[in-house]
């Protein structure tokens, strides 16, 4: 649904096409990622495992394809970029949750 949606929109908009690019490149984030979400660093670690997984270069060229497919996106590179600000050191186990907060009579944080 969204990727259609943007496809319309930006194939009927020059100036979507135009502004919605420059955009990306300056502020996406994955998703999760920002300010009441996860802290960039929390992220690096699961980034870090995904990237550690068998395939995951191909899935992520997989996705910046899909997205370079949407008129004026051609050469984005969002994911790339990602595990790029990550580093190449992309496998790292990820630390046991630890809940914040008070735990409650389910166990989980409050």
């Amino acid at each position: 649904f969204y990727y259609l949606q943007a496809e319309w929109r930006l194939a009927e908009s020059r100036l979507a096409r135009r502004v919605v690019p420059r955009l990306l490149r300056r502020a996406w984030t994955p998703v999760g990622v920002g300010e009441g979400f996860k802290r960039p660093d929390e992220f690096e670690v699961i980034f870090r495992h995904l990237l550690g997984t068998p395939g995951a270069a191909a899935r992520l060229r997989s996705m910046d394809r899909t997205i370079a497919r949407l008129p004026g996106c051609d050469g984005l590179g969002l994911l790339a970029r990602a595990a790029d600000a990550v580093g190449p050191e992309a496998a790292v186990v990820i630390p046991a949750h630890r809940p914040r907060g008070r735990p409650t009579a389910s166990g989980m944080a409050a």
